[in-house]
């Protein structure tokens, strides 16, 4: 909804994971998430839970230009989370 929301920028951004490296793609008319291989442009799991946490600006998470309204419309600014008992 926050993709749409924001006009539906266009980009790609992958993040490794313990699962393997994923990509979000927003190239075609819907965002699709999907798996990919780990490239050196590949953000760390750390980026992706710092983004949704609220605690790492989307603005920060990469210095590609073309990645910043993918991840600014997926990732808007917020007050940031973190319970302690979760344990990271």
């Amino acid at each position: 909804e926050r993709w749409r929301e924001a006009g539906r920028p266009a980009g790609a951004v992958s993040f490794d994971t313990p699962y393997g490296a994923i990509v979000l793609n927003s190239s075609g008319r819907f965002l699709e998430v999907a798996e990919t291989e780990a490239v050196a442009t590949t953000l760390p799991q750390s980026a992706l839970l710092g983004l949704i946490l609220g605690t790492l600006p989307s603005g920060q998470a990469s210095t590609a230009p073309d990645r910043a309204p993918l991840l600014a419309a997926l990732f808007p600014p917020q007050d940031g989370v973190y319970w302690s008992a979760d344990g990271f």
